[in-house]
């Protein structure tokens, strides 16, 4: 019978498919019934620990109950008597009648052994402690903490963990976190400024990118997920733009949001720019936008590399990045190949098999405040020393030519040419990381940085452009593109 509640209580949450509580109804139905066995105190104790919840809960709905006769009835008629000036006793106009008198225990009242609140009666025998023995209380005590924690923090809102997939999950988090020259602001602001004033697609451009999902994919770590918006189209990791009639040329763009194009229409990108270029110059090339936000030249070699497996081999690539390899050496400098940091959720068993001790981890109070606590202080705490310059600038060096020979041997293989591109930066001069990277970049990566000097109202911000930008940038990529498809003809 005293589990028999609780079992109810599993059953119908189960009913509703609310797993984690239905667990946390069985774990006190098994704590309450080990208590009871190990000792008959402890038997006595939940049945009277029961009892009291039972008056406790009458006595609320009670209590509930007569506070909402007294506001609906009792009030208002008090508020009328007042208004009317007639006493609440008699009826009768005048004052309430003096008739009512509040009794008050007596100063010996407390001393009368008959009272059973009496605290201490001199004499008398003190009260034997009742309750199940230590062990058991112990043992009933942290049980109960461990179901009230587990109810707790199931109660919370929780996130939501994917049923398993391979290779594809949830990715969430800041795109491009700590780029130098993004600032940290609202689509509506970004929006507000000089770049983007007067236009009518402006804020919804950089809400939509904002709000890309994307899928992890092995390797590569993310992609962008499928979407169909009013300024962003991407269906199977491809970027919607322009394309020429009569296109029999192929050019693949790789790079970041900025050569993806936040902040602009599909059909005014980079890749689309460079697309409409050719077409004007009497050589139309279809131009396929594979940028992903938040990429860095190593991830693009492996983009490749997996495109090239599953997609007839294009007539050029061109990887336009550089800022993101500056940013994910200053979030962490190493000589290894980097990404920026984010936030992944991916399962690790399939939905709906993660074991009792997963689920009451995933909703326990406790350690959702510890790990509040952890990266509380974490944030918290001192920042450390700055990274030198330099350290990071050479890294950010070595780090980036690896990934664009890695990107050359691999198009070399299929005997696609790969053109590199370091991107049009506003930041150029005012970034020292920015402005050693620029000035040790390898012979054969092209310096675009400063292709919008004269141009500045174009920036966003300090990476991306408007779509007089893009066109701005595909105009000087195209002069440096000689001897490739993207030559005009005749040239």
């Amino acid at each position: 019978m005293r589990t028999l509640g609780l079992a109810i209580v599993a059953l119908w949450f189960a009913s509703r498919g609310s797993w984690v509580l239905v667990a946390i109804a069985v774990t006190a139905a098994v704590v309450f019934a080990v208590a009871s066995a190990l000792s008959a105190n402890a038997a006595r104790f939940l049945d009277e620990a029961a009892r009291k919840v039972g008056v406790g809960a009458v006595e609320v709905i009670a209590t509930v109950g007569v506070g909402i006769v007294d506001v609906l009835v009792a009030l208002p008629g008090r508020f009328l008597s007042i208004v009317r000036r007639r006493s609440p006793l008699t009826g009768a106009v005048g004052t309430p009648s003096s008739t009512w008198r509040t009794r008050t225990s007596g100063p010996n009242d407390r001393d009368r052994p008959d009272r059973p609140w009496a605290p201490d009666v001199p004499g008398g025998r003190a009260a034997r402690r009742s309750g199940p023995p230590r062990l058991s209380r112990l043992f009933l005590g942290l049980g109960g903490l461990l179901v009230l924690d587990a109810l707790a923090g199931s109660l919370l809102p929780q996130p939501e963990v994917p049923s398993w997939v391979q290779p594809v999950a949830r990715v969430q988090g800041d795109v491009e976190p700590g780029v130098s020259g993004v600032p940290d602001a609202s689509a509506a602001t970004r929006a507000s400024g000089v770049a983007l004033a007067g236009t009518s697609w402006g804020e919804t451009c950089l809400s939509e990118a904002d709000g890309l999902e994307y899928d992890y994919v092995q390797f590569l770590v993310r992609r962008v997920r499928s979407t169909d918006g009013d300024c962003i189209d991407v269906a199977n990791g491809e970027r919607s733009g322009f394309t020429p009639d009569g296109a029999t040329k192929e050019v693949w763009l790789l790079g970041g949001s900025a050569a993806f194009g936040e902040g602009q229409r599909d059909g005014h990108t980079i890749a689309s720019e460079l697309a409409r270029a050719s077409e004007a110059a009497g050589s139309p090339v279809r131009v396929r936008n594979f940028a992903v936000p938040g990429f860095t030249s190593y991830q693009e070699a492996l983009l490749l590399e997996q495109q090239l497996a599953v997609l007839p081999a294009p007539d050029l690539v061109v990887l336009y990045d550089g800022v993101n390899d500056i940013a994910a050496q200053v979030a962490g400098p190493t000589d290894q190949a980097t990404w920026l940091p984010f936030v992944l959720w991916r399962s690790s068993t399939p939905g709906g098999t993660r074991s009792l001790w997963t689920r009451w981890h995933d909703s326990s109070l406790v350690v959702q405040g510890w790990d509040w606590l952890v990266g509380g202080s974490a944030q918290a705490s001192p920042a450390g020393e700055a990274p030198d310059p330099a350290e990071v600038a050479q890294l950010t060096i070595g780090t980036y030519e690896r990934g664009v020979r890695l990107a050359q041997r691999v198009g070399a293989e299929r005997g696609v040419p790969v053109l590199a591109f370091f991107q049009a930066t506003k930041v150029a001069t005012d970034d020292e990381v920015t402005r050693r990277v620029i000035a040790q970049l390898p012979d054969d990566v092209v310096d675009l940085s400063g292709a919008l000097d004269d141009a500045p109202s174009t920036f966003i911000d300090g990476v991306h452009t408007n779509e007089e930008g893009s066109r701005r940038v595909a105009a000087a990529l195209a002069a440096q593109a000689r001897g490739t498809v993207l030559e005009p003809a005749g040239s």
